[in-house]
This record gives C-alpha cells, sequence and structure tokens, in this order.
C-alpha cells in the first residue's frame, strides 16, 4: 500500500497517477514520421510546451487579460535552435477540435499574440498518414522567409 502524504487528504487515496504519455497518438505518429527524422538534427523540438515558455508577459499584465490568455495553454510543438535554444517554430497540429468556435477563437489568439511576438506559426492539419517530405518542404520554406523577413525588418 502507497504511503499516505501528509500534503494529501489522508481520508481517501492519491487523486494522482502517471499521464499514458505526453503527447497523443497522432502527435506522435506527426513527431516520429515528420518533425524527428526531418528536423531532429538540427533542432531541439520540444513537446506539449507552455505558451508562457514561448510568449513574455510584462510582470503587470500577468494577472490580467493578457497573463491570463496564455497561463494553462500549451503548443504541441517547438522548434529552438540547439545552440541558443532561440525559438526557430512553433506548430501547431489541427484535429477536429480546431473546428469548434471557442478553439477558433483560441486560435486567432494564438496567431495574433505569436505575430506580435514575431514567432512563427506552422499550422498543419492532422492526418493518418503523413506525405513527410512535402510537410518538411513546406516547412523549411516558412523558416527560410520568416528568417529573410526578420533579417530585412
Amino acid at each position: 500500500m502507497p504511503k499516505r502524504s501528509p500534503l494529501l487528504d489522508s481520508d481517501s487515496r492519491s487523486p494522482y497517477s502517471p499521464q499514458p504519455r505526453l503527447i497523443s497518438a497522432g502527435e506522435l505518429r506527426f513527431y516520429h514520421t515528420v518533425l524527428e527524422p526531418g528536423f531532429g538534427n538540427r533542432f531541439y523540438i520540444g513537446v506539449q510546451v507552455p505558451m508562457t515558455a514561448v510568449l513574455r508577459v510584462d510582470e503587470d499584465q500577468w494577472d490580467r487579460a493578457a497573463g491570463r490568455k496564455i497561463r494553462q495553454k500549451r503548443f504541441d510543438f517547438v522548434l529552438a535552435y540547439p545552440k541558443t535554444f532561440r525559438i526557430a517554430a512553433v506548430i501547431e497540429l489541427d484535429d477536429l477540435t480546431h473546428r469548434s468556435p471557442s478553439r477558433r477563437r483560441r486560435d486567432r489568439f494564438v496567431e495574433e499574440a505569436l505575430l506580435q511576438a514575431g514567432v512563427l506559426l506552422v499550422r498543419i492539419p492532422v492526418y493518418r498518414k503523413y506525405d513527410a517530405k512535402r510537410i518538411r518542404a513546406m516547412i523549411q520554406r516558412r523558416l527560410r522567409e520568416h528568417r529573410t523577413r526578420k533579417n530585412t525588418a
């Protein structure tokens, strides 16, 4: 029997158990098919990265709408340069949940926040099978375009 913790309610079993994995089956398929083989040697690939690790909010805005909107949210994947860990891109997989009105509002907010912060967002529809070569080429093109825009701005 597990030892009881003084921090938890002693009259009941622990409410905690491990998640089966960090990412969904669809995200895992995308990671192994597209991201890791195509970008794993050039980028650190973060999974389920908190928005607060990517977007910074002024201290006085943390308890206001700006901070509350990003506090509990995560990005599916983040590509970062391995030597500096500077963010190269955020990758979001769009499954059927992205069709709901509330999710569309969240997606518009995320797009605008990342745009204002100068962070590249790449949205990719979820598929059962990915054309990895085509998707990698599209991500590489978007990374090049983003770097070019940043360098000419």
